[in-house]
């Protein structure tokens, strides 16, 4: 699936919002490119029977995504309950998570050019405690190329992918 960065993304505001938009666009291209080489009875397939399945780990993407974008919107976390309902959505999909996953990482992308060079260091209280925005604007980068891994790494338990 290939990704369509907008112009607005593509100005360079400031390297960090540069850096984070672009990696997260890209992280979310090998995510959903690893995604597609499952087979579509082994996207919700567990290996061992315990550990998480593709569908799982990119509806967490979608929910991260939006969670995150709401963030920098709004500078507060908001109630994490609707973190959860936003994973039930997106897993609910199913064949059309991929295109959730997009438009979440571009409504972040966008969310993240938005973010003036002033705020970055701006902290915002999360379950985890105190972070700075830029921090938190990382999070959705890390956490879909961690996932990319593990589709990946599914793809090769199946002999599907060195």
């Amino acid at each position: 699936m290939a990704i369509n960065v907008t112009e607005k993304a593509l100005l360079m505001a400031n390297p960090l919002n540069d850096f984070l938009s672009s990696s997260t666009l890209k992280a979310t291209r090998q995510l959903t490119e690893a995604f597609a080489l499952l087979p579509a009875d082994k996207r919700d397939w567990s290996p061992g029977g315990t550990a998480r399945t593709a569908l799982d780990q990119l509806a967490e993407c979608v929910a991260t995504n939006n969670y995150v974008a709401t963030q920098l919107m709004n500078r507060v976390a908001p109630a994490f309950d609707t973190y959860e309902a936003d994973k039930a959505t997106a897993f609910a999909a199913g064949d059309k998570l991929p295109a959730l996953l997009l438009a979440s990482a571009e409504r972040l992308a966008e969310a993240i050019q938005n973010v003036p060079d002033t705020d970055w260091q701006i902290v915002l209280e999360t379950p985890d405690g105190g972070m700075v925005l830029a921090d938190v604007a990382g999070l959705p980068y890390w956490n879909m190329s961690y996932h990319e891994g593990q589709v990946n790494y599914i793809l090769a338990i199946l002999g599907l992918q060195e």
